[in-house]
């Protein structure tokens, strides 16, 4: 067993994984995941980590929104009531962690996409794409604010972006949002409209986030494979422009989650920036914005940490 009576039990649970980590002494000292829909409480989890580990308290970062001491995600059907447990808590959204993650500390892994590197000082937004999509700011004194952003009504540009709206909106019997399409499910979905444009292809998985993921194992081989990523990094570039001009991050932009870093062989980073700056009369202002790409699963760990230690 890890004694370790001072420590902070810090978790990340999305829609796919879980996952745990012991932080001492500033500084992971053990690791443990398991899919999310394995236990499906954060009691559950506790209590299974309580057999190896010691803590004083918790910090769990979760991929949905929290309401007071309680919160559900978004994406699976997973909850947390830290009046059940026994040591104090920290419930904190998932993009609220990876801010304090990218904003208090310094993440492993960071890739500049476009821009210059703005140094560690002012605001900056956090988008993650992933199971799902989520936004937070972080306020450069030492604050993060969460969003949800992802659940903003998806704007297309043109009119091939209307089509894919109006395929998907078909798809799901609602008005689409963001996270319907700039997400691992959506990327699939991207992938069946462009299959249905060229005339209707049979693809060879039909649940949208099974073929999410064949778009990313078949990205440099299959022409829509190869399409679906390029539309996703375009689409993502859109986003992000809308993002930045509500804000203005003197820091940038840092996008997190593990679709992204996957979809790096498709990447166009000069047509990127082309979508990103756009053509409106504030596309100087992009023209230099640093957007950063952050490749390290355990970005929202260190944030729960930090979080907790400014609680």
């Amino acid at each position: 067993m890890i004694v370790a009576d001072d420590a902070v039990l810090v978790g990340d649970v999305g829609g796919t994984h879980a996952r745990f980590g012991l932080w001492r002494g500033g500084a992971l000292v053990d690791r443990a995941a398991w899919p999310t829909s394995a236990l499906p409480t954060l009691t559950g989890c506790v209590e299974r980590l309580r057999a190896g580990w010691r803590f004083a308290r918790v910090s769990v970062a979760v991929a949905g929104p929290v309401v007071g001491r309680r919160a559900a995600l978004t994406n699976a059907g997973w909850v947390a009531d830290l009046d059940e447990l026994d040591e104090e808590g920290l419930l904190i959204n998932d993009l609220e962690a990876a801010a304090w993650g990218c904003g208090a500390g310094q993440p492993e892994d960071l890739r500049l996409l476009t821009g210059e590197d703005p140094g560690r000082q002012g605001d900056a937004v956090v988008v993650g794409v992933g199971t799902g999509l989520g936004q937070a700011l972080w306020i450069g004194e030492g604050r993060a604010i969460p969003g949800e952003g992802g659940h903003a009504y998806f704007a297309a540009r043109d009119a091939a972006e209307r089509r894919l709206a109006a395929f998907i909106e078909a798809e799901l019997g609602r008005p689409v949002e963001v996270e319907d399409v700039l997400s691992g499910t959506g990327i699939g979905r991207i992938a069946a409209w462009i299959a249905a444009e060229g005339g209707g292809e049979a693809l060879p998985v039909a649940d949208r986030t099974g073929l999410g993921r064949w778009v990313v194992a078949e990205q440099g081989q299959h022409p829509v494979a190869r399409a679906a990523a390029a539309t996703f990094w375009s689409l993502l570039a859109g986003e992000l422009r809308n993002v930045a001009l509500r804000t203005l991050p003197a820091r940038g932009l840092f996008v997190v989650g593990g679709l992204a870093p996957r979809l790096l062989p498709s990447a166009d980073f000069s047509a990127f920036k082309h979508r990103l700056e756009g053509e409106g009369p504030l596309a100087w202002r992009l023209r230099d914005l640093a957007v950063q790409l952050v490749d390290d699963d355990a970005l929202a760990l260190r944030g729960a940490a930090a979080a907790a230690e400014r609680r």
